[in-house]
């Protein structure tokens, strides 16, 4: 069995070639691999950036509600004020419930 030169030489290179592009499609995996996992890993630090300003928010929300709770009392107790002292006004200057003039007879 002779083989000639030009048969083996395109055998050989035909394995070389199969070599070569298993060897670059392994680096090329890898390298989509590291790609991927590096994209994973800038994903999950933006998802917990999110959540902690989400906490961040709620709280500022809960503050924000306790405050206009305690800001609704106080007017009830400004509104109750300013009726009794418009009340003890229009005693001093004569206006009956309606907001008539009472006319007052004078003294003599």
């Amino acid at each position: 069995m002779q083989v000639d030169f030009g048969t083996l030489l395109t055998v050989v290179s035909v394995f070389f070639a199969v070599y070569f592009a298993a060897k670059n499609n392994n680096r090329q995996q890898d390298a989509d691999v590291s790609h991927r996992a590096s994209e994973t890993a800038m994903i999950s630090q933006k998802l917990d950036n999110i959540n902690d300003d989400t906490k961040e928010i709620k709280k500022e929300l809960t503050d924000v509600k306790r405050n206009v709770s305690e800001l609704s009392e106080r007017v009830i107790i400004v509104e109750q004020s300013t009726k009794s002292a418009h009340h003890r006004i229009d005693d001093m200057e004569g206006y009956d419930e309606s907001g008539r003039k009472i006319r007052r007879r004078r003294r003599q």
